[in-house]
């Protein structure tokens, strides 16, 4: 049954609650007439007409009463069609009525907005394991390629293990961001403010990635204010965001080849079955593998400046820049732009998984780029003890 059929009252519920609402009304209105004549006849002991009056006053009563009656059936037979048009404006309504109408449309459009936003966050959620679920089979189908190599003696154990090994590291990165998404729907539960250094902060980052920074030929370069700078915010979350930020950087400091280019190499120098297989283990590799071993060494230069009651975290880049066209929509999910479309393995939510930490962390995330020059990204931090001094 849907909800207009459900709201539609039949003749009998509907006169129900009509003699309901009248009652009180009613029994006012006679015991009125019937206390006014009493009072008449006792306090002048005179016989007093009763049919009369009582005729007229019940002639009156009637039309009251079908007025009512009209404006009872008039409203409330267009209720149930508001369900479907809460804007529903040929019916004029007055007083308490006209209140109850636009209580309806407030109750319909907020009820709708609501499931719009459910609609739109469901349909993200469903692109965004989708995408994430290509994301694993890389690297399942590469140490899958690895254990081949491993068993044609291609390659020796140990160089098997430590590449297997940092498939497994991007395995876990994945889902690390994965469960960070699903975290963000309850951040508060999850949020943790402290004060903590961030240039510590940060070497801590560079260190515990260095592997990262050096397979992909790019140093990081650390520039901050002697002594500490002391930042409010939450250490777990702000790693996923400044590691993302880091991972950018490194993955995008060179220019990427067209999957087509790729394609016509395999084509040229395919001769046989076991030249065919490790050509596909570098296809599918990501950049780490992918680079050629002569390329020049770029860096990263990551500054961090003081400024008033803030603290600002700069991450610049010598990388290939995001085109102007593209800058627009960095920041919506799963939007790649043409970088992304190179790039095998871009899944178009590390940005978007920053600007949602940074909104909920309540620091100003900026991105700024050149395209062939590079990109800077900001980060504007709260400085610690900010609040206690207001």
């Amino acid at each position: 049954m849907s909800e207009k059929q459900e709201l539609t009252l039949k003749k009998g519920q509907m006169l129900k609650m009509f003699g309901r609402m009248v009652l009180p009304d009613t029994i006012f209105y006679f015991g009125g007439f019937y206390a006014v004549n009493l009072f008449y006849k006792l306090s002048t002991g005179n016989k007093v007409e009763f049919l009369y009056p009582f005729t007229l006053a019940l002639f009156f009563y009637l039309i009251w009463m079908g007025i009512k009656a009209y404006g009872f059936y008039h409203f409330y037979s267009k209720v149930p069609s508001m369900v479907g048009n809460a804007g529903i404006q040929k019916v004029l309504f007055e007083n308490e009525k006209a209140y109850l109408a636009r209580a309806f449309q407030v109750l319909h459009g907020k009820y709708r907005k609501e499931l719009t936003v459910r609609d739109i966050k469901e349909e993200e959620k469903r692109r965004f394991l989708s995408s994430w679920i290509h994301m694993m089979k890389t690297p399942v189908t590469v140490n899958d390629l690895i254990l081949e190599r491993m068993e044609t003696k291609k390659i020796l154990p140990e160089e098997a293990i430590r590449d297997i090994q940092a498939e497994n590291k991007r395995l876990y990165k994945n889902l690390d961001m994965v469960l960070g998404l699903q975290r963000l729907e309850e951040f508060s539960k999850d949020y943790m403010p402290e004060a903590f250094d961030l240039t510590e902060f940060i070497r801590t980052i560079i260190n515990e990635n260095r592997r990262q920074f050096i397979y992909g030929n790019v140093f990081p370069k650390l520039t901050a204010p002697e002594g500490k700078t002391m930042i409010l915010s939450d250490r777990k979350w702000n790693r996923h965001m400044v590691e993302q930020i880091l991972s950018n950087a490194v993955k995008y400091s060179y220019q990427i080849q067209n999957e087509e280019e790729k394609e016509e190499k395999t084509e040229v120098q395919t001769a046989g079955q076991d030249e065919m297989n490790e050509l596909q283990l570098k296809h599918v590799e990501e950049t780490e593998d992918d680079e050629e071993p002569q390329k020049q060494a770029k860096n990263i230069y990551i500054t961090i400046t003081p400024k008033k009651q803030r603290v600002i975290l700069t991450i610049q880049d010598e990388g290939i820049g995001i085109p102007s066209y593209d800058m627009g929509r960095i920041f919506e999910p799963f939007f790649t732009g043409e970088n992304g479309r190179k790039q095998k393995n871009a899944s178009g939510i590390g940005l978007y998984f920053c600007k949602e930490i940074s909104e909920m962390l309540g620091c100003m995330l900026q991105v700024d780029s050149v395209e062939h020059k590079g990109t800077r990204v900001t980060i504007a931090y709260l400085q610690a003890g900010t609040l206690a001094e207001r």
